[in-house]
């Protein structure tokens, strides 16, 4: 929390070597979770190391569930009417399942990366 206006999150993955990619890939994003008054809507802009800047606003919430999904607004360095789903479910009080979905033009969304979070202990 960032002065009780901003949520970070900071997440790294990391893929093994398999056969399209040797080398394996070390992965980061950023993300921050604001509060648009304006919209009266949270948003979510998401910094990745690959040069992509997706800004979301959350489309549904299910808090029973514990689950939020956020659609893409913008994707700087995509191609034109690219698209981005983030879902993020609460699976415990520290533990999160993240699942990032993509969409190029005119198609629908398909799942690219789905990963678990854990909070950091102070």
């Amino acid at each position: 929390m960032i002065h009780g206006k901003f949520l970070h999150f900071c997440n790294i993955s990391r893929f093994e070597p398999q056969e399209r990619n040797p080398e394996g890939e070390t992965h980061e994003d950023w993300g921050f979770f604001s509060y648009d008054g304006n919209r009266k809507r949270i948003v979510l802009r998401q910094f990745f190391i690959e040069g992509f800047v997706i800004r979301y606003v959350l489309a549904s919430e299910d808090e029973s569930e514990g689950r939020m999904v956020f659609v893409s607004e913008d994707v700087e360095n995509a191609p034109p009417g690219f698209r981005a789903r983030y879902i993020i479910t609460r699976a415990s009080s520290d533990r999160f399942e993240e699942v990032f979905e993509i969409a190029n033009p005119g198609a629908d969304f398909s799942e690219l990366i789905r990963n678990n979070w854990t909070r950091d202990q102070p």
